[in-house]
């Protein structure tokens, strides 16, 4: 589990699918690779099942007031890397969640797993997830091409990155 001021984001289980399934939107879908839309409880389902199976992957649900919000997954990339994805439901915009949460999530992947290197990615044309990564102090790393199950398709992304050698997160 990592926690925050208002936050608690705890292992995902293959009970919260119906949670994720009603945050699910066309607006969030959009911006996220994997989750699609409409999103159905068995295709939440085997979303999840395929992260807990994954050894290099720990998925977690974002929870509040111990609601479901959204979703978060940190990636080990192997030789320190870590890679962290993440979406919230749209009634929990615009309040600083987004920013408190992968705060806590890249102070875990440095502190917790000795990671050296958080990275993130969002689409090019994604403005407040990149305006994000700036607020975490990430850099821009690379664009590149991403395969995004949910459209069936490539998509630009840009992803950036963070060192645990450069200075220290802010609160």
């Amino acid at each position: 589990m990592i926690s925050t001021k208002r936050l608690l984001l705890r292992r995902c289980t293959v009970q919260d699918a119906l949670a994720l399934c009603a945050l699910m939107t066309p607006d969030i879908s959009r911006w996220v690779a994997v989750w699609p839309v409409p999103l159905g409880a068995l295709d939440a389902e085997r979303i999840i099942v395929g992260y807990l199976k994954d050894p290099h992957a720990m998925p977690f649900v974002v929870t509040r007031d111990g609601g479901v919000i959204g979703w978060l997954k940190i990636d080990d990339l192997g030789d320190g890397v870590v890679e962290l994805g993440y979406w919230l439901g749209q009634d929990h915009h615009r309040q600083g969640l987004a920013q408190e949460m992968a705060r806590a999530a890249m102070a875990y992947a440095f502190d917790t797993m000795g990671a050296r290197d958080v990275v993130a990615g969002a689409q090019a044309e994604n403005q407040p997830s990149i305006a994000l990564f700036a607020k975490l102090g990430m850099a821009y790393r690379e664009t590149r091409a991403v395969f995004a199950p949910a459209r069936n398709r490539e998509e630009t992304c840009v992803f950036w990155g963070r060192r645990a050698d450069d200075d220290p997160l802010a609160p």
